[in-house]
């Protein structure tokens, strides 16, 4: 898997290691600070490949970049500090079972890559990548952060793997429980790995163990997370220990460093069928990674996919294809968001089109009801989730938003309109008492009336001047008395009043200083009783005697 790359020379112990574990199989593993003591460590020191693939002798990156047709150096062979030939890319190999014709390129890295330039890596033409997370059940990988992001970043497809030093079932399951909290670290659910998660089985410790039982238990957990699995192992462990048919059921990942032959792994003889990956080199040399880096290639194809990349506290959304949406409205996933100029992800209020949006912490465009410090709005789903300002109707009721977008309740008043909304913020319509006062609002418009109102045959004043309150007893309007009973109603024809009796014409103006059939009205209005007008005398019961 992916380690430091200092060159040490072997040990007289390491020596005796590469022996044990077979000279063409062995790498070194990917962390020594542990003291480590799998097939790649001999007590803690790095045990160096002694072969790998070659199709080419060229000396430097750059020879071999200039006759490689995608950017990656074709292949070169070199000897590392024990004389021994290593390898460090391919164009394609001719013999085994791997030709290389329709492969996808990969490395493999971990923290003692140090900081990656992804972008380069891409461009340089690897195709894919294999990330280390961490080992064990509690010791995270130091770049996994910046690995993720920039491949993330990059359009890089990876996957994901796990140094186990898990002995038992449940030691397999904490190291689950912790690969799964580092994915959701970087918000990655199965969806966004291009490849499986690989459980790396190669620590001594592990040797003896019930190797299926300990693996299945890892499985259990990630598969049950939604991640897809796999298993990591040299070519020595695949024959000789890995041989239940657990591991049949998912991805093999294959350490092999004997390309010259081909890879030998027999239940990966169909290779370009299947969905295994054959790691044949520790002694890469890519552009963006410092040092050496393991080298791969599969015939899966990456699963690759739009997706969220999160940088810093901010977050934006890469296509496949590398592009991203900025300045822009984006639909994802059913939902709808919107980005700046630079491409980051929006929260918040946002005016957009001639019209406010609201975008809740996650990006996402609310709709519907919205309280926002205290107030409540309402975003409209017919009108694209736009911000209702105005009268709107909402399952059957009426509302008033201000200009602001805030609800109203009580009273509101809008180009010279007043409304009343009850505490609930619906709009009141028709007759409708406030404040002890009793008025009328229109059942289109709930707009508050003012002036005359024939509501049902009778006619009634409602107070004008903004004012709007239903209008009782004597009232002087427009030059003319009318009188208005207890329910409002306007007054028409003869009325007694407190005793005294008025006449009040069609349009129920009050009469006064004129004859109304025998009876004569005063200046007052009131009708005259026992006296005389003009020469006439009318009666105690107000109608002229004809005296």
């Amino acid at each position: 898997m992916a380690k430091r790359r200092t060159r040490l020379f072997i040990s007289v112990f390491a020596c005796a290691m590469l022996l044990m574990c077979g000279a063409l199989n062995c790498a070194y593993a990917d962390d020594s600070s542990d003291g480590a003591n799998s097939w790649r460590f001999f007590h803690g020191e790095l045990v160096l490949s002694d072969s790998g693939a070659s199709t080419d002798n060229l000396g430097t990156f750059e020879e071999a970049a200039a006759d490689s047709a995608d950017g990656v150096m074709a292949c070169s062979v070199e000897a590392n500090g024990n004389g021994w030939p290593v390898y460090n890319w391919f164009d394609q190999f001719n013999r085994g079972y791997c030709s290389g014709i329709g492969a996808y390129k990969g490395v493999d890295v971990s923290e003692w890559q140090g900081k990656i330039n992804w972008a380069q890596v891409k461009t340089a033409g690897v195709d894919f990548a294999i990330l280390r997370c961490g080992y064990a059940s509690t010791y995270p990988d130091k770049q996994w952060h910046n690995n993720v992001q920039g491949c993330l970043s990059s359009g890089m497809p990876f996957g994901v793997y796990l140094y186990s030093r898990a002995t038992s079932p449940e030691e397999a399951s904490k190291e689950a429980d912790f690969v799964i909290s580092q994915l959701k670290s970087e918000y990655l659910t199965g969806a966004d790995l291009a490849f499986p998660v690989y459980f790396d089985m190669e620590d001594s410790k592990m040797v003896g163990k019930n190797y299926a039982a300990i693996a299945q238990a890892f499985f259990d957990k990630l598969t049950a997370a939604g991640y897809p699995v796999g298993t990591y192992a040299n070519l020595s462990w695949w024959n000789k220990r890995l041989t239940s048919p657990v591991f049949d059921k998912y991805s093999k990942w294959v350490a092999a460093y004997n390309a010259s032959i081909g890879l030998t792994y027999a239940p990966m003889s169909n290779f370009s069928e299947g969905n295994g990956i054959w790691q044949f080199s520790d002694y890469g040399s890519v552009p963006g990674i410092s040092g050496r880096v393991d080298l791969n290639y599969t015939y899966m194809a990456p699963v690759n996919s739009d997706h969220w990349i999160k940088s810093e506290s901010k977050w934006w959304y890469r296509y496949v294809d590398g592009s991203y949406p900025a300045n822009c409205w984006a639909q994802i996933d059913g939902q709808w968001y919107h980005f700046d100029a630079s491409g980051w992800m929006q929260t918040g209020w946002l005016w957009a089109n001639g019209a406010w949006y609201y975008l809740g912490s996650s990006g996402a465009m609310q709709t519907g009801w919205l309280n926002d410090g205290g107030a409540w709005y309402y975003l409209d789903p017919e009108a694209g989730g736009a911000m209702a300002t105005g009268v709107k109707t909402v399952q059957g009721a009426a509302y008033f938003f201000d200009a602001s977008g805030a609800m109203a309740a009580g009273w509101c008043v809008d180009g010279g309109a007043w409304r009343y909304a009850v505490p609930s913020g619906a709009l009141v319509s028709g007759w409708n008492v406030v404040n002890g006062s009793w008025y009328w609002f229109d059942g289109e418009t709930y707009a508050m009336r003012e002036g005359w109102l024939n509501d049902g045959g009778s006619w009634y004043w409602l107070a004008d001047g903004g004012d709007g309150r239903m209008a009782t007893g004597w009232q002087q309007i427009g030059g003319s008395w009318y009188w208005l009973s207890d329910s409002g109603a306007m007054a028409t024809g003869w009325c007694q009043i407190d005793g005294v009796y008025y006449f009040f014409n069609g349009s129920g103006a009050m009469e006064r200083d004129c004859w109304v059939g025998d009876y004569y009205l005063t200046s007052s209005g009131a009708m005259a009783t026992d006296t005389w007008v003009g020469g006439y005398h009318v009666g105690a019961d107000g109608k002229w005697d004809n005296r």
